[in-house]
């Protein structure tokens, strides 16, 4: 059983189970509906390349900058449901692509991948609101675990 949805595409409606091609329709609308517009950001191409197959496979739409100065200029012409940075990049930090973007949009989550894992300021990672900190090396689960956390909240 299904909720009230179009049915086979026509302006008609039904409720229940559906044929098998209505079926395939209401699949195709869900999939559209969770799908996340992420911006990946890292100096390192073969980490971007990774995180592009990986969030692609899932079914995201992804895009990539090779430093921060660049996604900056990237975020504020597009539209993105998240944005996943590395910390140590040169030029712009991730830290501050996050401030960036928390200063005009505060509810956009913002993940950073380091390497630097406890060298963090503890205080300093509280004060820069960001949202997720992943430490490297990741794995790919986690990776996936986080975008599923913040589609989650995406409406």
């Amino acid at each position: 059983m299904f909720e009230t949805v179009k049915y086979c595409g026509r302006n008609e409606r039904k409720e229940g189970a559906l044929g098998k091609g209505c079926l395939k329709k209401y699949k195709k609308i869900a999939a559209e509906k969770d799908k996340l517009r992420i911006l990946v950001v890292d100096d390192d191409e073969n980490i971007r390349e990774i995180l592009k197959d990986l969030f692609m496979m899932s079914g995201h739409q992804v895009f990539l900058s090779g430093n921060g100065e660049e996604a900056l200029e990237i975020f504020f012409r597009e539209e993105f449901d998240l944005i996943i940075t590395d910390l140590g990049m040169p030029g712009i930090s991730g830290w501050e692509v996050n401030r960036r973007i928390k200063e005009n949009h505060p509810e956009k989550p913002v993940v950073i991948i380091s390497g630097w894992g406890a060298q963090l300021n503890e205080e300093e990672v509280k004060a820069s609101k960001v949202d997720f900190i992943i430490p490297k090396p990741f794995s790919l689960e986690q990776m996936l675990n986080v975008t599923e956390r913040f589609n989650q909240k995406n409406p």
